[in-house]
């Protein structure tokens, strides 16, 4: 039968366990990212721009993200804390002005900006009670329908159209923020989406130019609220075929919105492909755009705290899942989230909360670096390609090239190794397998080929498929060990000869690594306030910079490089 994509996702949560005990590969050979100016591949997909969710972000915390060069892809914000606040609806409309303030700043930035239509407001819940269960989330009057739909209606409306002028065109509405959880929403699905379409409709009538996204659900395979009678129990899936059964389509979406906390970089992208399964099932355009409005490193589930986010890890897993999404056709994404929502409240700033930046006291983590390089890349994506493709999957090195009409060019390359699933994975997908789909092979047969405890027999699938698979395979078992080291040089085009102006920015162990800083100051013997502000220095400057032959580097098993090249001559 056919391998779905929830069967590959059971088949790399099981293989996991194999592949750490099969020989690493040998020293790796020098891989070469040969660039190719000459081939255009477009402007700069928005997914590579800066991208983040700011919601609770400090307002230092916004002025370092607007002091970035360029523009922005997109940005997340809501207006929760108004919400809360306020229990009668003339005081919010009286507030949201000022708190949209920023809007047009961003607008002016280029920015998607996502508006996260969330907490029942006080003046429309069914509920009075302000019972919190479980701990975290939302009130229950917060998190349940409206007692009136048609009043909730007239509010999405009134708050579409005070936000329009301020952004327009520019303004794309989340429909809620993860229902499946029962922190977030405290009701069934019917009810839900209901809620939304009365929210859909009120949106399109206060601003035409708007787009309505579904939910942000908080992956795309969950199953609850319970499913509805004769309904898939998948939520997406249920969501989509009603939304598209409506009548006059009013409550058809713009856009498919859903989240991914990951422990590896290629970890649940397939989902992509089986969404635009269902819009094409239901007769919605099956391109419909994806945003993925919240996602990061996350390998400490449930525990909330993953001090792996704050250093040369989580840096490395946000430049790598850029080009996961990017494989996977995901439009948008902002990432979860700028700045922590807690501060650690012990010696340690870096306790491992969300943000690109923490809290009390600010500082940028590795992560932020990441979106300074973003920041700098140039408008057209130009072609890359690397000598040996086997060690890149391997390895997890991806790479995206960027040039401007001066012969100026911009590279981001990342490494994030150790990961022989996503090794597995990229290696299907370059092979024409994305998501392992079109593969005739059962999951359950998948998972003891994988494990090498059986072969595939003859015959059991097709030539192409077999070398795929075996390939594949080969390319997961030489995913190297923590230690190595992979030099990496670049190619240019011999015409464009060998002298270059070059900086090159490393994100690593070492460099533009403020967790590392600190925590060097502390091993070292300095005060608390010392280690702080040697966090605080780490700035975002070349590591390596000058004129002549681009030099060879050496990545580490996480690091993120940017090159900015321009010819030697250029004034």
């Amino acid at each position: 039968m056919r391998l779905c994509a929830r069967a590959i996702h059971l088949t790399f949560a099981f293989a996991a366990a194999a592949f750490p005990f099969w020989p690493a590969s040998a020293a790796a050979p020098t891989l070469v990212l040969q660039v190719k100016p000459a081939l255009d591949l477009g402007p700069v997909p928005p997914l590579y721009r800066p991208s983040v969710m700011l919601s609770w972000a400090e307002s230092p915390a916004l002025e370092r993200l607007l002091a970035l060069p360029g523009p922005f892809g997109a940005l997340r914000f809501n207006f929760e804390l108004l919400t809360q606040r306020v229990d009668r609806e003339q005081a919010f409309f009286d507030e949201l002005l000022r708190e949209a303030a920023l809007l047009p700043k961003l607008v002016e930035r280029d920015a998607r900006l996502l508006v996260t239509m969330v907490r029942m407001p006080a003046w429309l819940s069914s509920s009075s009670s302000t019972r919190r269960e479980p701990s975290y989330g939302y009130t229950h009057r917060e998190a349940v329908p409206p007692k009136s739909q048609e009043a909730y209606q007239r509010f999405a409306e009134r708050v579409a159209r005070t936000l329009a002028p301020l952004a327009p065109g520019r303004l794309w509405y989340e429909g809620w923020n993860e229902p499946e959880a029962d922190g977030f929403w405290k009701s069934g699905r019917q009810e839900l989406f209901d809620t939304w379409d009365s929210l859909a409709r009120g949106v399109r009538a206060g601003d035409p130019k708007a787009r309505i996204g579904s939910p942000c659900f908080a992956g795309w395979s969950t199953t609850t609220p319970a499913p509805r009678p004769n309904a898939p129990a998948l939520l997406l899936e249920d969501f989509i075929r009603f939304s598209a059964a409506r009548p006059d389509r009013q409550a058809s979406p713009d856009f498919i919105c859903w989240h991914n906390f990951g422990k590896f970089p290629e970890e649940e992208w397939w989902g992509a492909a089986s969404i635009r399964e269902w819009l094409a099932a239901a007769s919605l355009p099956r391109d419909l755009p994806q945003v993925v409005s919240e996602w990061n490193l996350w390998t400490t589930f449930p525990s909330e705290f993953d001090p792996l986010r704050d250093g040369a890890q989580g840096a490395a897993y946000v430049a790598s899942t850029l080009h996961a999404m990017d494989r996977a056709g995901v439009r948008y994404q902002t990432i979860a989230t700028l700045q922590d929502f807690r501060a650690s409240g012990s010696t340690d700033p870096f306790h491992g909360d969300f943000g690109l930046m923490t809290r009390s006291p600010l500082i940028e983590k590795a992560s932020f670096k990441v979106l300074a390089m973003q920041a700098r890349l140039l408008s057209q994506r130009i072609g890359v390609e690397f000598s040996d493709t086997a060690v890149a999957d391997a390895n997890a090195v991806n790479a995206i090239a960027t040039r401007d009409v001066h012969g100026r060019m911009v590279l981001m390359v990342s490494r994030y190794s150790g990961d022989s699933r996503g090794a597995f994975i990229r290696s299907l997908g370059r092979a024409g397998y994305p998501a392992g789909r079109g593969l005739s092979i059962s999951g359950k047969r998948l998972e003891q080929f994988i494990e090498g405890g059986r072969e595939l027999g003859t015959g059991e699938v097709d030539t192409k498929q077999t070398e795929a698979l075996t390939n594949a395979r080969r390319v997961a078992r030489s995913s190297p060990a923590a230690e190595a080291k992979l030099p990496l040089r670049l190619q240019l085009p011999a015409d464009l000869g060998t002298r270059w102006k070059y900086s090159i920015y490393v994100i690593d162990s070492e460099n533009h690594n403020p967790q590392a800083a600190f925590r060097a100051a502390r091993t070292s013997g300095r005060s608390q306030a010392e280690a702080i502000a040697a966090a605080q220095a780490v700035g975002f400057a070349p590591t390596l910079s000058g004129t002549g032959p681009i030099p060879e580097l050496t990545l580490e098993r996480y690091a993120v490089v940017l090159y900015v090249l321009e010819p030697a001559s250029a004034r």
